[in-house]
């Protein structure tokens, strides 16, 4: 499971930051995270669009959210008070999750938003493109204890969208059978967009501040390159 965006501050002097990337990244692995970066601005207008077509209600709800405490989207690279004039915003970071991850039973109480919305496919470990077909035994997918539901991931090959209470909802992801962990050539691949609570109350907090002194509390995408730099200045690209 990773991060992508922002999240409460973990580096000295820092209320805020964007997720931190694994140490020990090598230049040349640096560079490709930043083609990357730039890539997930243009999917804010895609992810932004699709709420709707699940719940106004809850898209709605998300973006006022995101507006009354000024929070960054996922993809940008800076707080807000750098950028007051983003268009689209949904949710203010993302988790990842692959390599037939699961976990525990659970409800997501730092989660603000009353809806999370998760993409999820089977994609190749090849060139990391979904699936149109799996051939996998069952068992992988989304457990709801309290609703008796399970969605298993292998019964639906392709692209899924899912929008579901996580905050309130007792849910976990359910071990995949060997088979899929011993897979050379797949892997389960899941997004779940999402507004953290102790963010929000990060940015709430913001407000109360000038953008000088907000930017200066907040470890942005620019800043953590280079430190990245500096980390990474005495290491070979492989």
């Amino acid at each position: 499971m990773k991060g992508i965006g922002f999240c409460p501050g973990s580096d000295s002097d820092k209320s805020a930051g964007v997720s931190s990337r694994e140490p020990g990244l090598t230049p040349h692995q640096i560079k490709l995270d930043n083609m990357q970066w730039t890539k997930l601005q243009q999917y804010d207008k895609f992810v932004y669009s699709r709420i709707p077509h699940f719940s106004k209600l809850a898209a709605n709800e998300n973006q006022s959210l995101m507006e009354a405490a000024k929070l960054s989207n996922f993809s940008q690279l800076e707080w807000s008070c750098a950028n007051p004039k983003e268009e689209f915003k949904s949710f203010a970071n993302v988790i990842v999750t692959q390599d037939a991850f699961f976990n525990k039973p659970h409800q997501d109480f730092n989660d603000l938003n009353a809806w999370t919305y998760g993409i999820f496919s089977f994609v190749s470990k090849r060139d990391f493109h979904p699936l149109a077909t799996v051939f996998t035994p069952w068992g992988h997918g989304l457990h709801f204890l309290e609703l008796k539901m399970e969605i298993d991931f292998s019964k639906k090959p392709g692209i899924m969208e899912i929008l579901w209470k996580t905050s309130t909802i007792v849910h976990h992801t359910l071990k995949p059978p060997q088979e899929i962990i011993n897979d050379d050539e797949i892997t389960h691949f899941g997004c779940y967009f999402q507004i953290n609570h102790k963010l929000f109350n990060v940015g709430d907090k913001f407000l109360k501040r000038t953008p000088t002194k907000v930017n200066f509390k907040v470890n942005g995408y620019f800043e953590r390159n280079i430190q990245d730099q500096k980390r990474t200045k005495n290491v070979k690209c492989k």
